[in-house]
């Protein structure tokens, strides 16, 4: 009986022991994924500073061609029509709100030469 009583024992502290250090493990994953999020937030941050702070206009598209981020000098280009330019355009929008100019490469542009 005092064997069964050993090996319950020593089975009891294996599994305390696993249960701890799968619980340690998920403490320690969480909170490297709480430390990723602050990084990643703080980059994004400093990323919009820096795009900001830019003499030139500057804008960045997604892979739907929609405008994410983008700096005021961005929005001056396109004056009175600034309000037009919002989070998550597209691109060929802001090209159809654009006048085209009047030369490009040497030749005249129509507004549908424009927006191809």
């Amino acid at each position: 009986m005092s064997v069964v009583a050993v090996l319950f024992g020593v089975f009891v502290l294996y599994l305390a022991r696993t249960v701890h250090v799968s619980f340690l493990g998920k403490v320690r994953t969480k909170v490297a994924n709480d430390r990723v999020v602050q990084d990643l937030d703080s980059m994004q941050n400093d990323l919009l500073d820096a795009i900001e702070s830019t003499s030139e206009g500057f804008a960045i598209f997604d892979e739907d061609d929609r405008l994410r981020y983008y700096n005021d000098k961005y929005l001056d280009i396109f004056g009175s029509r600034r309000d037009k330019i919002v989070p998550s355009i597209q691109f060929v929008e802001i090209v159809r709100a654009t006048p085209p100019p009047v030369q490009c490469e040497g030749h005249e542009l129509g507004g549908k030469e424009w927006v191809e």
